[in-house]
């Protein structure tokens, strides 16, 4: 799940509609599960060549990796149990205290998110991802330039938004105005969480006039993203999964030969237990990305080891989303 201090979406992602802007059914945005974007008439569109538009080895492989649901299932129980920790410990300083100090405070942010982000019940979700965006308006409140508080912020409101049909149309604008706010406060955050996010939020988005999808921006953010923390796997897997969508094979196997060689580095630095579920998430989609570029005239054959912990598959959006967005 990652550090915040350090990283939220962390990748992640991993938040983005699943299908179309009238399922509106929202996953996590820095994660795997991203579906294909639809190119609105007046939106600029990046140059494909025609060999690559006429080629018809396009990767006929789900566009999705498969969900583990017995790993899921035991990443779920962490999250629980950690926001049962860090929600006994947040009631207990409060009564004795007062308004909680944000060292207190990110820790619990953070439980709150996992736990929503983890479970597949969809009413507890909805609920915990209100828990969250009170927690953090009232922080926001106090402190308008706490970067982390606009993140998660934007976080629970794209959890929420996963559980919410038409109405999520609203949550989206919401969500991107309080990722800006980080952006504009800490773009470093997260390991460049608030830029990833955006350019996820933007790439899974429908476009105008639905919505706010723009393959120009996403770009943009994206690119930044990268350009901010280069070995930052999220990051490079976040764009990597854009350019495939965007059939540039060429640009998303240099991007995956990028991860591939900041991977055993990235491997020793985000060593912790908490970082197990995106460590199994970030496999899957390298090794998605890889099986999705085979078919093409740019494959990369390297072979990259699953970690050993847990096999599971989360849908963090902080790495990765990957929720906006895994």
């Amino acid at each position: 799940m990652g550090c915040a201090a350090n990283s939220p979406y962390a990748s992640h992602p991993d938040v983005a509609f699943e299908q179309t802007v009238l399922e509106s059914q929202w996953i996590d945005v820095t994660r795997p599960t991203r579906p294909a974007q639809s190119t609105q008439p007046s939106e600029p569109i990046d140059p494909v060549t025609e060999v690559e538009k006429q080629d018809p080895s396009v990767p006929s492989v789900p566009d999705r990796p498969p969900v583990d649901p017995i790993s899921r299932a035991e990443f779920e129980k962490r999250a629980r149990e950690n926001y049962e920790i860090q929600k006994k410990a947040i009631k207990k300083y409060q009564a004795e205290f007062g308004p909680p100090d944000p060292a207190l405070e990110e820790p619990w942010v953070i439980a709150i998110y996992d736990y929503a982000d983890l479970t597949n019940n969809d009413r507890l979700r909805a609920s915990l991802a209100e828990e969250g965006m009170e927690v953090c308006k009232n922080w926001v409140e106090r402190n308008p330039s706490s970067a982390f508080a606009h993140y998660y912020l934007a976080l629970n409101t794209g959890q929420l938004a996963r559980t919410r049909g038409l109405t999520a149309l609203r949550l989206v604008r919401e969500m991107e105005a309080s990722l800006h706010q980080a952006r504009a406060l800490d773009p470093t955050l997260d390991f460049g969480g608030p830029h990833r996010t955006l350019g996820q939020l933007y790439l899974d988005a429908p476009g105008w006039p639905t919505s706010i999808g723009s393959r120009q921006k996403a770009r943009h953010h994206l690119e930044q993203a990268v350009e901010l923390v280069p070995d930052h796997v999220s990051n490079r897997l976040a764009y990597a999964e854009a350019l495939v969508e965007w059939r540039q094979y060429s640009e998303a196997s240099a991007q995956v030969k990028k991860t591939l060689e900041i991977w055993d580095d990235a491997r020793k630095r985000l060593n912790t237990p908490d970082w197990d579920d995106e460590w199994v998430s970030w496999t899957q989609r390298l090794e998605h990305l890889k099986q999705r570029l085979s078919r093409t005239r740019w494959p990369v054959s390297s072979h990259t080891r699953t970690p050993g912990h847990k096999t599971s598959s989360s849908l963090n959006m902080r790495n990765v989303s990957s929720t906006l967005f895994a």
